[in-house]
């Protein structure tokens, strides 16, 4: 049995688990190998998770596995299987480490491969996610379903020294996530790009200059708006069908091809954010008195062609939404502002068209005002000309837990549907 393994580049260090202490030094060989492939930098794991990975090797004679206390592995027929500790025994298990596998050559040669591994709890609301996979505490102490009776820290934690915040985990309930993208294996959540997806010369963007666009389907109840968690599908759609001419649809562009932020391996990369993906980010980050009145809107069928959902609450929701962020750096963040002083609210674009002339739109407020629809039609802006441009909000699917992008607008058009 081994205590440990080390390795420098010509030799692997194997420490026998006796009184003694007792070291082995083996040269590495050349002639043979054992590689685990695709593996991230990081293989996170919640308790219980069992995860495999495939292996190839050549001229490998025999070997030998370390791993963490309470961690399971596996090797056979070119597979390597991991699993994590369980939650019940994760009092005496160490929470990372690395799964070393010794592998032995001819003339007795040897060398190492690693694999490093760790439990992270489940992301919540409000969580950090980092340009490397990994997430931290963002304040969140407990909330319940749709965003309803949230308590947060008094102080908010700061991120992790020397790590690079990407995302603000913005739901992470297992009945909002679309099935295609748990079938995917994104199963954690969502998350909300702490910049937004724009042009190096301003912060807004049209969503489309195709006047015949089509190739999504409308939506024009806030039931159907809520029940719309399918973003990465709709950006995913505009893509496959634009192809090389997705620069008509300059909203989705950004998002795809444009972002300068950018996503961690572990994820299905940046998308544009559905209705239903947009209203539970505000739920969920915007406050408890947001959450209360949208609520009362999942169940409408109120027909909004010319009109939209709204109401007031008593403190500023854009602040709110900008909270999340606040022990991030300046320099790391774009906040959401207003779109002019003359009209006090944040547009966004979703990725749901609202007709065959329209796109729905996301706007929060400030002066105790919330969203002035979880999403307003673009009837109030036309899309087919390009005449009002909006902030984006990037999205994306982290692997195990999915994420979005910010998109925004900062002008905002009153202009009447055609």
């Amino acid at each position: 049995m081994t205590a440990g393994v080390t390795y420098d580049d010509s030799y692997v260090y194997i420490t026998l688990n006796d009184e003694a202490g007792t070291m082995i030094k083996l040269a590495k060989g050349a002639d043979f190998y054992l590689s685990i492939k695709g593996a991230a930098a990081l293989a996170d794991f919640s308790y219980g998770q069992t995860k495999s990975f495939e292996v190839e090797s050549k001229g490998v004679i025999k070997y030998t596995i370390t791993k963490p206390d309470e961690w399971k592995v596996a090797y056979a027929d070119g597979k390597l299987t991991v699993t994590a500790p369980t939650a019940e025994h994760a009092s005496c298990a160490d929470s990372e480490g690395e799964v070393s596998i010794v592998y032995f050559g001819p003339d007795n040669a040897g060398s190492i491969t690693t694999l490093r591994v760790a439990v992270l709890e489940a992301p919540k609301i409000g969580d950090y996610l980092y340009s490397d996979g990994t997430w931290s505490d963002g304040g969140l102490i407990s909330i319940g379903s749709d965003g309803l009776n949230p308590v947060w820290a008094e102080e908010k934690p700061a991120p992790v020294e020397g790590k690079s915040v990407v995302a603000i985990v913005c739901q992470t309930a297992s009945d909002r996530i679309a099935q295609s993208e748990k079938d995917a294996g994104y199963t954690h959540g969502y998350a909300v790009a702490v910049r937004s997806a724009h042009g190096t010369d301003k912060v807004t963007t049209w969503w489309s200059s195709d006047v015949n666009f089509d190739c999504l389907k409308g939506a024009k109840l806030p039931s159907t708006w809520y029940e719309n968690v399918n973003g990465y599908v709709e950006t995913m759609t505009v893509r496959d069908t634009y192809g090389s001419n997705i620069t008509m649809m300059p909203a989705f562009d950004w998002t795809i091809n444009g972002f300068g932020l950018t996503a961690p391996a572990t994820t299905s990369g940046w998308f544009l954010p559905s209705t239903g993906q947009l209203w539970d980010m505000i739920a969920n980050l915007c406050g408890g008195d947001v959450a209360s009145t949208m609520k009362e809107w999942q169940a409408s069928t109120y027909r909004v062609d010319y009109g939209y959902c709204s109401a007031t609450v008593g403190y500023d929701v854009l602040a709110r939404f900008n909270s999340t962020m606040e022990k991030i750096p300046a320099a790391a963040k774009e906040e959401l502002v207003v779109d002019d002083a003359g009209h006090p609210f944040c547009s966004i674009w979703a990725s749901t068209p609202f007709d065959s002339e329209a796109v729905c739109i996301v706007e929060i407020g400030t002066k105790g005002m919330m969203p002035i629809a979880p999403l307003v039609p673009f009837s109030l802006s036309d899309r087919r000309y390009g005449d009002s441009e909006k902030k984006e909000m990037d999205v994306f699917f982290i692997k195990d837990v999915h994420f979005f992008f910010r998109l925004g607008i900062e002008t905002y058009f009153a202009d009447s549907p055609s």
